[in-house]
């Protein structure tokens, strides 16, 4: 392995950015711009949410921390390969919603980011700390609608109500 990959570092940077790869294409091949705004968010929101609360997710997301300080380069590594990205992906669409006049975002990398953590709400925090088991789709529902109901009372095109 170590004819690959420099370090134990490198290499679990890599199976990130290889785990990030799949759960973003998994996670965005819903955001068209044909469907109703608020279904495309509930469908980025619920996958977002169950990839943080997944196994996989949350051993990532542990390691990483646990690392952090030791090695930065993973901690970077990951943020690129997954939560940047996902700004990104999340960004571009919230973008060409608001060109479309669907939406009205005036900054959406910041919407992106608030609308990722608005849906993480009662839910993943605890999760990551052991504190609540696996919820119930249930649960996750109601936080991606309660989620889904603030962003677009803040970046709905046309009136305000």
């Amino acid at each position: 392995m170590y004819n690959y990959f420099d370090s134990k570092a490198a290499l679990f940077t890599a199976y990130v950015g290889e785990k990030c790869d799949q759960f973003l294409a998994q996670t965005f091949d819903i955001a068209n711009h044909d469907g109703d705004p608020a279904e495309v968010l509930r469908g980025i929101g619920t996958r977002m949410v169950r990839m943080m609360l997944s196994d996989v997710g949350l051993a990532i997301y542990r390691v990483v921390i646990a690392e952090a300080a030791k090695f930065p380069e993973l901690a970077r590594g990951f943020f690129e390969a997954g939560p940047a990205r996902a700004i990104g992906f999340m960004a571009g669409w919230l973008a060409e919603e608001t060109r479309r006049g669907r939406l009205a975002v005036p900054d959406p990398a910041f919407a992106a980011e608030q609308f990722f953590n608005l849906c993480q709400t009662r839910l993943v925090i605890r999760r990551k700390l052991e504190m609540l088991p696996d919820p119930p789709d249930s649960d996750v529902d109601a936080v991606i609608q309660a989620s889904i109901t603030m962003f677009l009372r803040s970046y709905q095109a046309g009136p305000r109500t």
